[in-house]
């Protein structure tokens, strides 16, 4: 009995998926923030609540600021005045990206920060998402409102290479430059 549903879920989740990203519009720049490093240790395939396709991650934060201060949306707004900020290191965020025409845009985007040469132009991308896991990545986190407390997660994914840098600094424009 074990081995049938073992066999189904096989099935359900395949090895790899055939991605076309033709034709996906690329959005502009990068919430304000710090780049913080991350470790991808959990990396599958997985189902919406909706039951479509997605991309289950969990990323721990490997590097991060600590002290206190405001804490604003990405889009700017104010959430906090003055607020501890976690000892983030180790900290786990979880994140689903959906794998449906209307997400293959931010699913680029992602690949994009991991190094893989996908553009509009790509057709067919074998997208295995277990290839991911132990890789290092630069993450700039969003702060939102969720049941009255501040919560962590995954705004944007970037190159490795701008871990620590602030994200308006100069050096991040090649990173900007990376669908958001």
């Amino acid at each position: 009995m074990k081995w049938m549903f073992l066999i189904l879920l096989g099935i359900m989740f395949p090895a790899t998926m055939k991605l076309n990203f033709t034709g996906v519009d690329t959005f502009g720049a990068l919430p304000k923030g710090v780049v913080y490093g991350a470790e991808v240790v959990v990396s599958e395939f997985t189902k919406s609540k909706a039951g479509n396709p997605a991309w289950h991650r969990v990323f721990k934060i490997i590097n991060a600021p600590e002290g206190s201060g405001p804490v604003h949306r990405s889009d700017g707004v104010l959430i906090a005045e003055d607020v501890e900020y976690i000892k983030s290191s180790g900290r786990q965020i979880f994140d689903d990206q959906g794998l449906t025409d209307k997400s293959r845009w931010a699913v680029m985007a992602d690949l994009q920060a991991f190094g893989e040469d996908v553009s509009p132009d790509t057709k067919d991308f074998d997208f295995d998402p277990t290839e991911y896991i132990g890789r290092e990545i630069g993450m700039v986190g969003e702060n939102n409102v969720y049941q009255g407390n501040v919560r962590a997660q995954l705004g944007k994914l970037v190159q490795a290479q701008y871990i620590g840098f602030a994200v308006d600094a100069p050096e991040m424009s090649e990173a900007a430059a990376v669908p958001a």
